[in-house]
C-alpha cells in the first residue's frame, strides 16, 4: 500500500507544471562570431538581455568594449567604426556602477583598409617599392602590350621603362637596375635594363634553352634567383648579374616545383611557394645547406617577408594575409575575395603593395600596417 502511494505522489509532482527560471545573462546578437571588417567599416552591434529583468538601479548600464581599444560605447544597440587592426575580441557588459553582471564577447577580424595606389583602365599588377622606398616599378599594360613602368611611392611621376615587352620587375640594391623577364626575343628570358641609361637598354641576363622567369634581385649584391623550366619540370635558380660568364645554379630541384621565389632579408636563403602537393606550401631554402623546410601550412602561396623577417605576407583564398614566422600566427589582411596577387613590403615594412581587380580590372593597392602587429 506505501509503495503504490509513493509511486502515486511521484507520478503528481512530475505531471505539475513547474516555472524554469534562467539566470540572467547576455547574448551578443551581432556581431556574428568571426565575422570581418575593414576598419572604415561601421561595426553594427546588439545584444540581449536573457533571464529575469535586472534589479532597479541607478547606475545600471550596458558598456562594449574590445580587447585592444578598450570602452566604445554604451547601450544594448550601437554602431562601431575605426576598430583597431589588432583587434581580437568585442565584448558586451552589464554593469551595475563598477560590478559586473553579466558578460559576453565575440570574435572578429579587423583588415586594415587598402588605398589605391594606380588607376588604369588596364591591368597594372606586380609592384615593387625601390631599395630607399621612393620609387615603384610595376607591370601594367596601359600601352597595350605587358612593359615595365615605374612611378614615385606617392604614385605620381609615371615613366616608361620598356618597349618591346616586360613582365615582373625586381630592383638591384643599389636602385641603379631592374630585372624583368619578357619574350622579346622569341622565348621567354631574363632581361636587365640599367635606369641610368639614356636611352635605356635591356640586354639579356640568361638566356637558356628554355623558358625563365620570376627573377627577383638579391637585396645585398648583383645576385638573381629566378624560375627555370625544362620540359614540364620547374626548378629555382640563381646567377650573378655582375659575373661576365653569367653561370647558373640549381637552388631548388624540380622536385618541390617552386615559384614565386623572393630573397630573406639577409641573403642567406629564399623563400619560394612549392607546389608539389595538391595545394600550395610556402618553403624555406638556404643557400649554404641546401635544405628546405616548409614555412605554412597548406594553401598559402605568394608570399614575401618582411625587412626585419618577423611577418609573411601571402595569398590565402584569393586575400592577403600576415604570417608570423615566430609562432605561425596568421590574420587575414583583406576582405575582397578580388584575386589578389603579388604583396611586396616596403623597405621599412610600414607598406604592403599588391596587385587586385577590386575595382573592376587589375590595379596596385597600399596597406598601411600598424606599429604594432
Amino acid at each position: 500500500m506505501k509503495t503504490h502511494l509513493a509511486a502515486a505522489l511521484l507520478a503528481a509532482f512530475v505531471l505539475v507544471p513547474t516555472r524554469a527560471t534562467r539566470a540572467a545573462g547576455l547574448e551578443i546578437v551581432l556581431p556574428a562570431p568571426g565575422q570581418a571588417f575593414y576598419q572604415d567599416q561601421e561595426v553594427a552591434c546588439r545584444a540581449r538581455w536573457s533571464g529575469e529583468p535586472p534589479a532597479a538601479a541607478a547606475e545600471f548600464r550596458y558598456v562594449w568594449s574590445s580587447d585592444v581599444d578598450g570602452r566604445l560605447a554604451e547601450g544594448l544597440e550601437t554602431v562601431l567604426r575605426g576598430l583597431s587592426y589588432r583587434t581580437h575580441r568585442l565584448r558586451v557588459e552589464a554593469l551595475d556602477g563598477d560590478s559586473v553582471l553579466a558578460g559576453e564577447e565575440v570574435p572578429l577580424v579587423i583588415a586594415a583598409s587598402p588605398v589605391q595606389f594606380t588607376l588604369s583602365a588596364r591591368n597594372d599588377w606586380e609592384g615593387e617599392f625601390s631599395p630607399r622606398g621612393t620609387m615603384v616599378a610595376f607591370t601594367s599594360f596601359r600601352s597595350g602590350d605587358p612593359e615595365i613602368w615605374t612611378a614615385s611611392s606617392n604614385g605620381q611621376g609615371t615613366e616608361r621603362i620598356t618597349y618591346q615587352g616586360g613582365w615582373g620587375p625586381s630592383w638591384s640594391a643599389d636602385g641603379n637596375r631592374l630585372v624583368f623577364w619578357s619574350e622579346r626575343a622569341g622565348s621567354r628570358d631574363i632581361w636587365l635594363v640599367n635606369l641610368e641609361d639614356d636611352p635605356k637598354v635591356a640586354e639579356p641576363l640568361v638566356s637558356e634553352s628554355c623558358p625563365e622567369w620570376a627573377p627577383v634581385f638579391s637585396p645585398l649584391d648583383s645576385r638573381v634567383v629566378y624560375i627555370a623550366k625544362q620540359q614540364k619540370s620547374l626548378s629555382l635558380k640563381l646567377v650573378d648579374a655582375d659575373d661576365p660568364e653569367r653561370q647558373t645554379v640549381e637552388v631548388v630541384g624540380p622536385e618541390y616545383y617552386p615559384m614565386f621565389p623572393r630573397w630573406l632579408p639577409d641573403a642567406s636563403g629564399v623563400i619560394f611557394t612549392s607546389f608539389a602537393d595538391s595545394l600550395p606550401v610556402v618553403c624555406q631554402v638556404s643557400l649554404d645547406s641546401g635544405q628546405v623546410a616548409r614555412i605554412t601550412g597548406p594553401g598559402a602561396e605568394d608570399a614575401d617577408i618582411s625587412p626585419d623577417g618577423k611577418w609573411l605576407v601571402m595569398v590565402r583564398d584569393r586575400d592577403l594575409w600576415l604570417h608570423r614566422m615566430s609562432d605561425s600566427l596568421e590574420r587575414p589582411l583583406t576582405l575582397e575575395k578580388a584575386g589578389a596577387m603579388c604583396p611586396r613590403f616596403s623597405p621599412n615594412g610600414k607598406l604592403v603593395i599588391y596587385g587586385s581587380n577590386r575595382s573592376g580590372n587589375y590595379d596596385l593597392w597600399l596597406l598601411s600596417l600598424p606599429e604594432d602587429l
